[in-house]
Parts: C-alpha cells; sequence; structure tokens
C-alpha cells in the first residue's frame, strides 16, 4: 500500500487487477506484466484517501513541489553511484545550473503507522532516513543539482485520519 500511496501522490505505474491473486488467469496476467506495480481494486480503494490527504495538505503539499521520481548518478572516488529523489525542487528554470542560493530541497515521502512527531523522528532515525537523505543530498551537488539541498521527509499514516507529519533534516 505504500509503494501504489507514493504512484498515486508523485506519479507512478500501476496496474489494477480485478480479481483474487491465484488461479491461471492471475498466473497469467502476473507473467505478461513482469516488473510492474500490480495492485487489487481493494488496495485502490484504501490508498486513495491516504494519498487525496497528502496531496490536500498545507504543509505537505510545497515539499512535493518538484520534479517527481528522478534518477541522478555521480561518482565518488572512481565508484559510480546512483539515487532515485523522490522529490526536488526548488532548482528554477535553468536546467544544468547548481543553486547555491539554499532555496533546492530534496523531499521523502514515507507511509508509516505513526506519525506523532517525536515517535516518526525517532523512528526515522532507526530506519536510516537521515542517512538515506544525506546520501540524496551528496548525489545532487555532485551531479550539479543543488549544493547543500534543505531536506524533508513528509511522513502520512496509512489508517484515518492519515494523519500527515513533515519534517525537515538538520545538519545534526
Amino acid at each position: 500500500l505504500g509503494r501504489l500511496v507514493h504512484a498515486m501522490v508523485l506519479g507512478g505505474d500501476y496496474l489494477v487487477w480485478d480479481g483474487t491473486r491465484r488461479g491461471k488467469e492471475w498466473d497469467r496476467f502476473e507473467a505478461e506484466n513482469i516488473g510492474r506495480e500490480i495492485v487489487t481494486a481493494s488496495e485502490v480503494a484504501q490508498a486513495e484517501p491516504v494519498a487525496a490527504a497528502v496531496r490536500a495538505s498545507e504543509l505537505a503539499a510545497p515539499l512535493l513541489d518538484g520534479a517527481h521520481e528522478q534518477t541522478i548518478a555521480w561518482e565518488i572516488g572512481g565508484r559510480k553511484c546512483q539515487g532515485r529523489l523522490d522529490v526536488i525542487g526548488g532548482l528554477g528554470s535553468e536546467p544544468g545550473r547548481v543553486r547555491l542560493d539554499g532555496s533546492a530541497f530534496i523531499t521523502d515521502l514515507k507511509s508509516t503507522t505513526n506519525a506523532e512527531p517525536g515517535w516518526f523522528a525517532r523512528h526515522a532515525t532507526t530506519m536510516g532516513y537521515h542517512a538515506q537523505l544525506a546520501w540524496y543530498a551528496d548525489g545532487a551537488a555532485a551531479a550539479g543539482l543543488a549544493f547543500n539541498p534543505r531536506c524533508y521527509v513528509v511522513a502520512v499514516e496509512m489508517k484515518p485520519p492519515h494523519v500527515i507529519t513533515c519534517l525537515e533534516l538538520t545538519d545534526r
């Protein structure tokens, strides 16, 4: 469900299977769509209100305004590196120009069972989200996109009322 919410909010390809995930018909459909996200109609019904809550959030919406699902590549010490950014924003209209003014940002969208700020901050640390976003920030700088972008996590609870927490990561 988290990947489906991600696709609904940030754009992404998924197929809706209107049946049960078993039997010859399912096996054939799955074989014809290897590598694609396949979801059921009931999963779509569960994910839609979550995605709608994120899109309607006055706090989250500006942090999701930018280029979505951007794969970037760079090198560190001759080793090839890559990352896929959920959102990179604030880049302006001049492609290939590094932003030095602090207006660039990277946002990662996460689904969770608990978006209470204190709990989620501890959970994010345990999961290494800070390291993931630092990696993306280093990659964005090395790829010539943004120097020292601000980094955010938008966390949304999967159960109603779909509480949303937006965290800005600091250097600390």
